[in-house]
């Protein structure tokens, strides 16, 4: 009996909208080389490479709102050394290829309707170099299934120059002039923006799914059923025209080597989508071709609650205690007391290590009780962290109802009926795989190290705890790694960075002890004592006022600090002791979840300035943010960057995850990346283990009405 196997290959109607979004070389949503209106949903975060001569480039992007999406890029010219630029090479690196980085961002102006194209506003490399400093306005319009893009652009975006005349002119005749690169880099270039040539550019892409069909058949012919299995590829068209005449690239194609000079503006490209993963291959300006691919993901996306593991099957009152203390022990929850009342209403104090969100929590804590004790008619739970007690809600499932009363957050039962008793010290520890990094050095982009992590605590008491969080190396790359910026006349209290990592691969990131105490009328206090941080040990005092039905709150820390040798020893400290200090000012801005902070104070290297942080969190935990600080030291005092800024992005630890028991799929804790272009002396803040403010928000009425 023969078998034959025939495919059939059919071409289907436009993907999903979400799928049709996707980045252009350079990174950020467009087409080729050209940006377009569009954006990924809210939440979402990508990181991508790309490959066309003479560059790589590497970039992060992230959407913290549905109408602002920024991503900060590395770029490698591998045709230009450091000592093209100067002769001999920055920080003696002459035969490194030239490294270069900055920021975009892109801000929606309108959204697409029946009749009317959406609408953006971007500016590219807007705070660095220069050196790929561009900004446009840009329309997207869907017409049947053609994603149509028309655009003026700036800068790169108009070298050329197929206007005569820069709209703009007819505002202000200094449009017609654009600036130049000075000083250090990383300030804004106030005299470019939307100034000089423009040039218009064009795009348009379409994207199918590609459906295979395998058909199986017997022969001679039987009564056996056919199989058929199918299964779809998403295939993306792209073709854009180029405003950048790439004349003017690092000041002239003399200095690009073997350098094509564009044949067209005009490039083509087909990409497809595998999951998370996107691959782009593109003949770019008709003379060469690129690769591109990227990785998404949306992590501000809800997720369904973890099922939780039931001990029995019947429950009844004469045991009720031991076994609400069981059911919700088994499920990651802490009973701290209970007190069942005689109309059937249960009060619960507990904590949880399960959920970032305490919002989470409440809801997966009433599920499991309102299930398992079916007799509990109403049900008001009172989370409680350390020495905090946060705010109770009672009768819904759902939480919208917060129930509120003078004692807001210190809302306590008088008469709890049941408190278990909790024999200290308790330790607490996990074993898992570790990962550091450096990201932008001028060797090469990328240096990690992989290591045996083991962070954990003992705790001594209800509000004190021995923290500590040790590395052991398994395998890295550092032996490269030189981080040599041109010296300043400020202590040196960062840019040692390349030398921790080197020499203190093994050994306690940190090793401290931490004290928590409420001291009433919405203040709360924390002190922390040891080796706090990589790269310093002292002792920090924090004092925070947060009223739990206000967005404003205010704290205070100051702390006396010394510097930790390169191998970070426990009691071995190079000569450089300060004070630091700060005050700060914490906002949440109405209905978009945005959150700023405003601090005042001395840094590690003794300035005096201010920081500026600005952050969107999701009700997941997520965290996009951006900062920047100005103080009291000169550009030329700084150095390269000429004043401190950079971005983070933080997640939930089990977002990444991968569990074959869905039942313990989530768990407390987060990872994340804090970004600076460079890394120097100049506003250097210290990192603590923990903050006051993150922990009391989650007492906040605010944080029950996020999305």
């Amino acid at each position: 009996m023969k078998k034959i196997t025939i495919f059939l290959v059919a071409l289907s109607s436009f993907f999903s909208a979400d799928q049709l979004y996707t980045h252009k070389i350079q990174g950020g949503i467009g087409l080729i080389q050209t940006p377009s209106a569009r954006m990924m949903e809210e939440g979402s975060f990508s990181l991508g490479y790309s490959n066309f001569a003479p560059y790589n480039k590497y970039y992060f992007y992230a959407q913290p709102f549905s109408w602002l999406e920024g991503s900060f890029f590395y770029n490698d010219t591998n045709t230009i050394r450091y000592a093209d630029i100067d002769g001999e090479g920055i920080g003696g690196l002459g035969i490194q290829s030239h490294k270069d980085k900055g920021f975009n961002f892109k801000l929606k102006l309108l959204d697409e309707s029946r009749f009317l194209p959406q609408v953006a506003v971007g500016m590219e490399d807007f705070a660095g170099t220069g050196v790929w400093s561009s900004e446009y306005i840009v329309a997207t319009k869907l017409i049947n299934n053609f994603d149509i893009t028309l655009g003026l652009g700036w800068g790169k975006y108009g070298t050329r120059g197929s206007l005569d005349l820069n709209p703009l002119y007819q505002l202000d005749e200094r449009f017609e002039t654009r600036g130049g690169f000075q000083g250090f880099g990383g300030i804004p270039g106030f005299n470019q923006w939307f100034r000089g040539p423009a040039s218009p550019f064009a795009g348009i892409e379409t994207g199918y799914v590609l459906r295979f069909r395998e058909q199986s058949l017997d022969i001679p012919l039987t009564k056996k059923r056919l199989r058929i299995n199918s299964f779809g590829i998403p295939v993306k068209f792209k073709l854009d025209y180029d405003p950048n005449d790439h004349k003017t690239d690092f000041g002239g194609v003399s200095r690009l080597r073997d350098y094509p000079p564009p044949d067209s503006p005009l490039s083509y490209g087909v990409e497809t989508s595998l999951g998370g993963l996107n691959l782009g291959l593109y003949h770019e300006n008709l003379n060469q071709l690129s690769f591109r691919w990227s990785w998404s993901k949306n992590f501000a996306a809800p997720r369904e609650l973890p099922d939780y593991k039931s001990t029995k099957t019947e429950f009844n009152r004469e045991t009720f205690y031991l076994d609400l203390l069981r059911e919700l022990g088994n499920n990651g929850v802490y009973v701290q007391s209970a007190n069942f009342m005689g109309d059937n209403h249960l009060y619960v104090s507990y904590n949880q290590n399960i959920f970032n969100s305490e919002k989470e929590g409440r809801i997966y804590v009433d599920r499991i009780v309102r299930e398992s004790f079916p007799f509990v008619d109403e049900l008001t739970l009172i989370p409680v962290l350390n020495e905090f007690t946060y705010l109770s809600t009672t009768n819904d499932q759902d939480i919208r109802y917060v129930y509120q009363n003078d004692q807001g957050p210190r809302n306590r039962e008088t008469s709890e009926h049941f408190t278990p008793r909790v024999e200290y010290p308790v330790l607490s520890y996990s074993i898992v795989p570790g990962f550091k990094s450096h990201i932008g050095a001028a060797p090469k982009f990328f240096f990690s190290e992989i290591n045996l992590s083991i962070p954990g605590a003992v705790v001594l008491s209800k509000n004190i705890e021995l923290g500590f969080h040790y590395t052991y190396p398994l395998r890295d790359d550092y032996e490269t790694l030189r981080y040599d910026p041109v010296p300043t006349d400020l202590p040196p209290v960062r840019i040692y960075v390349a030398e921790y990592l080197r020499q203190g691969k093994k050994g306690f990131e940190s090793l401290f002890f931490q004290y928590f105490k409420y001291l009433g009328n919405d203040i709360y206090s924390a002190v922390q004592v040891g080796h706090l941080e990589q790269m310093f040990a002292g002792a920090v005092g924090e004092i925070l006022y947060a009223p739990y039905n206000s967005r404003f709150a205010v704290g205070f820390e100051i702390g006396d600090v010394w510097q930790r040798d390169f191998k970070k020893s426990l009691d071995t400290f190079q000569d450089y002791k300060t004070t630091t200090h700060h005050l700060s000012l914490y906002y949440n801005v109405p209905y978009l979840n945005f959150d700023f902070k405003l601090s005042y104070g001395r840094y590690l290297a003794r300035d005096d300035g201010y920081t500026f942080e600005f952050s969107k969190s999701f009700a997941n935990g997520t965290r996009y943010g951006g900062f920047f600080s100005l103080t009291n030291i000169s550009t030329d005092q700084f150095g390269e960057g000429s004043f401190d800024k950079g971005v983070f992005f933080f997640f939930p630890t089990d977002l990444l995850g991968f569990s074959f028991n869905k039942k313990r799929s989530r768990s407390k804790g987060y990872n994340g990346i804090v970004w600076r272009p460079m890394t120097r002396d100049g506003a250097s803040k210290l990192e603590r283990p923990s903050e006051l403010y993150p922990l009391i928000r989650q007492s906040k009425v605010l944080e029950f009405y996020k999305d």
